[in-house]
């Protein structure tokens, strides 16, 4: 990453190449994570979009699945069930992950996920139809 930032400095790259290295950094999200050290770390990751289950049924499994295939086509996604859902979080949080899509108890009655901010821990309730807008617009104020 620093040999192509010191070689668009130059001028070095070229047209083909330039378009490249906008469409990747505009795919980068950056974050500053202050660690137990003291020490601020900068991170860089593909903005992506976990989607996690609270319970492991084959019901939340096809409504995950529903929620994945509609996410896919226009956000880097992940796919999550592993240990407890406080530990799902912590894990994207490490990694920079701006928002997780939890598919609840609720899910199943009114269509809806659960969409967690990390920076501010809220969570809103999101319609499964409206979930892509929904990113759309948060990518776009970001």
């Amino acid at each position: 990453a620093a040999a192509i930032r010191e070689r668009l400095r130059a001028g070095d790259l070229q047209v083909g190449d330039r378009v490249i290295v906008t469409i990747i950094s505009d795919a980068v999200h950056r974050d500053t994570v202050v660690v137990r050290s003291g020490r601020s770390l900068e991170l860089m990751g593909m903005i992506t979009v976990p989607v996690t289950g609270v319970l492991r049924s084959e019901l939340h499994d096809r409504v995950s699945t529903e929620v994945l295939n509609s996410l896919q086509p226009h956000f880097m996604c992940d796919y999550d069930v592993t240990q407890s859902i406080g530990r799902r979080y912590r894990r994207q949080d490490e990694v920079g992950t701006p928002y997780c899509v939890t598919i609840d108890f609720e899910t199943l009655n009114d269509r809806a996920v659960t969409v967690r901010d990390r920076d501010t821990t809220a969570q809103v309730r999101v319609p499964i139809a409206e979930l892509t807008q929904h990113f759309w617009n948060l990518t776009a104020a970001s």
